[in-house]
């Protein structure tokens, strides 16, 4: 085999005047796409946890008071889990007769003035499940604030 003439170039030949830039192949991944998923998906399972967990133990709680300490209850309005979800967090904490509701007693600790253990249990349980709750929504707010802010959103 002889070696080929400079003329004999497979490629085509550029014209003098064009000017072409270097092809970057530099691949970087959508970290949009995989934080936000991987954030979405934990703020959802968190938050599934978190309602879980308040209606089991509003629901302990509420049978609890029925069973154990009739006269309470009958004095909070006698409170059922569908009235206390149906009030949500309008639900006033006194009625028009100035007695106290269900939320109000949360509110007020008066599950510490009965002297019952697991009512007493219950009650400090709900309380820092709200605390958790507010908590959640902090780094929800802080999470999109710092998406926000890099970019990611």
């Amino acid at each position: 085999m002889t070696p080929r003439a400079p003329g004999d170039s497979v490629r085509p030949r550029r014209s003098s005047d064009v000017v072409v830039r270097p092809l970057n192949f530099t691949v970087r991944r959508p970290m949009t796409s995989s934080v936000l998923a991987y954030a979405g998906t934990s703020i959802l399972a968190l938050l599934l946890v978190l309602v879980l967990s308040t209606l089991r133990l509003h629901t302990r709680l509420l049978k609890r008071l029925r069973s154990q300490h009739h006269l309470l209850w009958v004095d909070l309005g006698c409170p059922t889990l569908t009235s206390v979800l149906m009030a949500g967090s309008r639900a006033p904490e006194f009625t028009a007769d100035d007695r106290l509701t269900y939320r109000g007693w949360l509110s007020n600790k008066g599950f510490r003035d009965i002297n019952d253990p697991e009512v007493e249990m219950l009650g400090v349980q709900l309380q820092r499940l709200w605390l958790s709750i507010l908590a959640w929504l902090c780094g929800v707010l802080l999470l999109i604030a710092g998406a926000r802010y890099f970019s990611y959103i």
